[in-house]
This record gives structure tokens, C-alpha cells and sequence, in this order.
């Protein structure tokens, strides 16, 4: 898959950035509501980033779900695109 630079989830355009997490260096990524930002660590393996895309997105989609949840989840549809190639 390949990492957009923005999506649009809801009403909203969120941008997607890869940087260097330098805050938390095991940080995969995070949701930056403020400035309405899905940050992803660049330092990921593709599949990382992938994945973690899913999750990051999955939190704008429903702010509910506790974290331990949302990993599962995002992981369990990543790996069900990813192995069905529903992915480009």
C-alpha cells in the first residue's frame, strides 16, 4: 500500500506525514487531532507503516475503542488485506 499523504475520514481531510519520532523512538505513530495529522514513524518497516495506518486512521474513525482493542483490530484487517491482496 502506499503511504497517502492525506485521507479523508468522516467530514475531514487529515494529513499523513512519515517523520522521524523523536519524542518516543518506540512510537509506531499518533493522531494529532489539533492540527489533524496522522504522524507515522518513517524509521517503520513497510508493513509497520501499513499497519500502523490502519490504526492511526481506525482512531479518527471511533475514538471509543481502548487501545489494546484498536492494535488487534488494525492488525487483524491489515493482515486480512494484506494476505487476500486487496492491498496495491
Amino acid at each position: 500500500m502506499k503511504i497517502p499523504k492525506q485521507l479523508k475520514i468522516g467530514a475531514h481531510i487529515v494529513k499523513v506525514r512519515e517523520i522521524e519520532m523523536v519524542d518516543d523512538v518506540a512510537c509506531s505513530g499518533d493522531t494529532q487531532y489539533v492540527s489533524g495529522e496522522i504522524r507515522i514513524n518513517k524509521e517503520l518497516a513497510q508493513s509497520r507503516k501499513e499497519s500502523t495506518l490502519i490504526h492511526e486512521a481506525m482512531h479518527h474513525i471511533n475514538t471509543t475503542l481502548n487501545h489494546e482493542l484498536l492494535d488487534s483490530l488494525s492488525e487483524q484487517i491489515y493482515t486480512f488485506l494484506k494476505e487476500n491482496k486487496l492491498l496495491k
